[in-house]
Formats: C-alpha cells, structure tokens, sequence
C-alpha cells in the first residue's frame, strides 16, 4: 500500500507603493484595491456552511466583504445599481482555502523546470529529454529536471540515475533531476556548486541558524565521490540565483490563475518565505494579477531564522487582507526514503533544537506548522509541542501535517488532541490515486479538527479540492477511498476545504462561510453536488470564482 512517503511528494510600504527593503517586515493594512469590489449575485443556490443561514439565492458584496446574504428581492433594493453576477441557478459555495501548498515552487516548477512525464518508462527516455534542455540552456546555467515521486519505481531500471549518467549529458551545466523534492540525482557539477562534493564540505554545512546540516544523506564510493543521489537538498538550489523577480511575477500570476484559481481556490497557505517569493507575491497582489489571498509560513531555517523574524518585530497577522504573514513552518524530516525505496528515518533536528525552536515560536506568538512522515519525526513534534507549553503556554493553533498512518495510533491521536493541535491532511486527488491509510471518520469522532491540503509543490499538476473531497464522500465501490461506513459527509469534506482551514490560520472571521462580514469569496459550481449520486459527483467543475468582489476566474461558455 502506498504511503506517505511514497506519495509525498514585503515590505515596510507594501500597500502603498512596492519598497521592498525588508521582506518580512510589514504592517496591518487595509486590502489594496484591486480586489476589493461591489457586486449583487443573484439567482443562486448558495450553500453557505453558515449554520444561522444554510442557503441563500442572493448574496450581495461590497467593497470586498459580504453585506447581504439571502433573498432574491432583499438584495436586488440593497445592490440597486451595482454590477450584477447572474448565476443562472448554479450552486455557490465559500471560496476554497489550500491549508498547505507552495505556489512559488510549484509556478517555477511548470514554467522553468524541465518537467518529465508521470508515466516515464526508462531512465534512457528521461535522458534524451535532458540532452534536449541542456543544448537549449546556456552553459552554467542549471538543468532542473521535475519527476513525479519515486521514479526509481517507474522505470525499468528500477534506480535513479548516476552522477557519470548525468556528466555524460553534459558538464557545462549543472544538472539536477528531483524525483518529488525529497529525492534528486546529480551530476559531478551540481554536486561541486552545492558544497556537497567532498564528505569534509558536506560535514562542515551548517542550517541557516547554524546548527550542524542533519537528515541529507549523499551516497559515495570507496573513495568518497558521490555516486548520483541525493536526498535533502531542494532548500540549496532555492538558494541559487535562478529567476529574475518579473520572470517569477509572470509565473506565479499565470499558475495562480491556470492552476489554483481556476480550481475554485481563494486563498492558499504558503509554505515559502523566501525574500524574492515574497516581494514577486505582493507586486502581483498589487497590480492585481495574482488572484489569491496568502496566508504564509516561513520556512524555518531554510528561509528565514527566529533571530531575523523576531528582530524584524514580525508578528503573526501583519499584513492586510490579502498577504499576511501566518506563521513558521520546520521539516521536522524529511520523505521517510533513502533515495532507494527504502524507508528511513530523516530528522533534520536533534530533540533538543526542535524543543527549544518550538518555546521560542510560543514565546513569540508564531503558529507553527510541522512537516511530518515518519514515527520518529511524529514523537519528536509531540514531545517538543508538550514541552514548550509546559514553559510557555499560549494555546496556539499549531498544525502537524502528513502523518499517514502514524495517525492510527490511539496514544499519538489522544496527545495530539490534548494539545490542541491542527492536523493537515494531504488529500487533493481522484480515489483510484492512492489508497487512504487515515480513518477521518475516527478523527471527526474524536473531535479532531482535519483540513485537507494539496502539499502541491511542482512534482504534479493535476490536484482538486473538489476531487478530493468526493474520495472522502464516495464509498470504494464508487471510486472513494474511506471504509464502507467510514465515509464523510459532503459539508464535512467542504468545510475541511473552508471553514477548518480558515480556523486553523485565525482566518475565521475572515473566510470559510458565506456569512456577513467575511471576505466576498466565492466559487460557482457547474453542479449541485447535493443532487448527485455516487461517481457523478467527481463530474463537477468550477465554473466561475470571485475574490473580494471581482470575477478573477469564469469558464468560458465553450
């Protein structure tokens, strides 16, 4: 059975102007204009996941929040002479929140990444597409190769391939090949760029807060040299200077639209932080071109150090109504894999760092969200959650995600729940994608708050909200992935895609209801998923979205 492991895949006057001194320094500001409209939406059939008001047909925004939501009659005399969305009786929903993705990787990903085809055959195929990209970039400049997860699985081979492999495409270039972002093979170049060519340099490198570099592990020969593969090394070829800031502006507006928007996703959780994601997000933002609202974690310490945010006086909420600065996020480890199919424990802290990193997050007000796979990474978590509430209690909405089947431990599940945390749970694809190893069911009973999260980073395309809340719905029989009995309900599987994200990230008042005083946020669906049965609920589309007012995404008629 398939896994986690396996499937695992700013500035000071930013509202204003576009000074980028500091990129993580900012102040609480109203939303920018360009998403902050008026409009009367009539003729709809809104489920509203607002319990003191489940349906409406009208729901009438203005200047970006919702100031009526209900009849048809009511909302025409509030909205008299407002721009007008006819819904024509199509069912609207809140606006989707992604708990957990990475625009920024992702974007860059399908716009400057030599992308390999998920259903790759050979590793000789892989190389032919490789030679291709190399003779087309200039020399020095680098080859990134994107593959699916687990390629070694993939091709005939039944391996990744070897740095001599990849010198002999070429040693102009620097030429890494990701299988997802946990995985890589390298050649002699990228292995000397990175500091990683000698066992001396490798044990030397430091995290950005100066603890000694754990969790990446380099297969070497007899007398040292790396043989390809590696594992643990995305965060230094972010490091490189890859992109100009208006190339990544161009991307990330063009995916934003084509790949999250268009999927009936208002806001997203960003799992980045990066100084130039940043300053590309908010110009976008503020010219009106990047239609999402970001909540975003900085990554610890691969972007960003406690010592730095803190200095900055960041605090959790700055921002405005579309860029906010939600909190820190740490690979506890890694993918669970050694690069050859073989499950590992990866930690990248010893428990003594994770301890004292998670009190001073508490210290500092700074939610955290940690990336967990394996049952050593999961004890560790829990262990430094327990110790820094003990020394600094603040109730913050911290948030575990992946897991996997590390949740079908009792013990684990009853000291999750005593802490008050958040789980993030990645499930954004079809039931036949890969069977579900967690009892969300058990979760809901146990009052567990599950959001789901699409985790999406570059090494696939092809996720859904609305897909996976329908694996969650369906039983097997109908191509879902939960037990006979074990199944959601429809608003459960909606509101782990609105209302519980939107809590996890202090957003409630914000977003995750069609309520009055909440961001008009808003998705049109081509069907009313109430009216379905079985499969046909994995047919509905979104047809249109709105942020704040204004119509950012409508498929076209044809």
């Amino acid at each position: 059975m398939l896994n986690r492991r396996q499937v695992l895949l700013s500035g000071a006057a930013f509202g204003t102007g576009l000074a980028f001194a500091d990129p993580g320094h900012f102040a609480r500001q109203p939303s920018p204009e360009p998403f902050g409209r008026d409009l009367l939406i009539i003729n709809a059939r809104a489920m509203t996941l607002d319990p003191l008001q489940p349906e409406a047909e009208a729901i009438l925004v203005k200047r970006g929040r919702i100031a009526f939501v209900g009849g048809a009659a009511e909302a025409r005399a509030r909205g008299k002479g407002l721009p007008v969305f006819d819904a024509a009786g199509r069912t609207i929903i809140p606006g989707f929140i992604d708990g957990h993705t990475h625009l920024e990787w992702f974007s860059e990903s399908f716009s400057f990444h030599t992308q390999l085809p998920a259903d790759l055959k050979s590793l000789q195929d892989m190389f032919a597409i490789l030679h291709r990209a190399a003779a087309r970039i200039p020399a020095g400049h680098w080859v990134i190769g994107r593959g699916y997860f687990s390629i070694n699985t993939q091709v005939v081979e039944k391996r990744l391939a070897s740095r001599l492999e990849l010198d002999a495409i070429s040693t102009d270039h620097p030429i890494v090949l990701f299988s997802s972002v946990h995985e890589a093979s390298l050649n002699s170049r990228a292995f000397k760029m990175l500091g990683l060519w000698t066992e001396g340099e490798q044990k030397a490198m430091r995290w950005k807060d100066g603890r000694p570099r754990i969790g990446t592990l380099i297969y070497r020969d007899a007398e040292g040299v790396p043989t390809g593969v590696a594992t643990e090394i995305y965060d230094l070829i972010l490091d490189q200077p890859l992109f100009p800031i208006a190339d990544r502006m161009a991307a990330y507006a063009l995916h934003a639209r084509e790949d999250y928007a268009s999927k009936g996703l208002t806001a997203i959780v960003d799992m980045s932080g990066q100084p130039d994601h940043i300053k590309a997000d908010r110009i976008g933002q503020n010219q009106g071109e990047l239609p999402l609202r970001i909540r975003m974690f900085h990554m610890l310490p691969n972007a960003d150090t406690l010592d730095q945010m803190v200095g900055r006086g960041l605090k959790r909420g700055d921002g405005n109504d579309l860029y906010r600065f939600a909190g820190v996020k740490v690979f506890v480890d890694g993918d669970g894999d050694d690069g050859m199919g073989h499950e590992i424990t990866d930690l990248k802290w010893t428990q003594e760092d994770l301890n004292k990193t998670v009190l001073r997050c508490n210290q500092a007000g700074y939610p955290m969200v940690f990336h967990v796979v394996t049952k050593g990474g999961f004890d560790y978590t829990l262990n430094a959650l327990e110790f820094a509430e003990l020394r600094a209690p603040r109730g913050l909405r911290h948030q575990i995600h992946h897991l996997g089947g590390l949740l079908n431990d009792a013990t684990s599940r009853a000291r999750v729940k005593s802490l008050g945390a958040i789980l993030g749970l990645t499930r954004a694809d079809r039931g036949d994608a890969w069977p579900e190893e967690i009892d969300y069911r058990g979760l809901l009973e146990e009052g567990l708050k599950p959001l789901c999260v699409s985790d999406s980073a570059g090494s696939f395309r092809n996720f859904s909200a609305l897909d996976g809340i329908a694996s969650l719905v369906l039983p097997p029989s109908e191509g879902g992935v939960l037990r006979i009995g074990r199944t959601v309900s429809l608003e459960e599987g909606l509101r782990m895609w609105t209302s519980t994200p939107a809590y996890a990230n202090y957003e409630e008042h914000n977003m995750g209801s069609i309520s009055v005083g909440k961001l008009g946020d808003l998705s049109v669906l081509s069907q009313d998923p109430r009216t379905l049965r079985g499969r046909e609920l994995y047919d509905v589309k979104i047809q249109a979205v709105v942020l704040g007012g204004r119509v950012v995404f409508e498929k076209s008629a044809a």
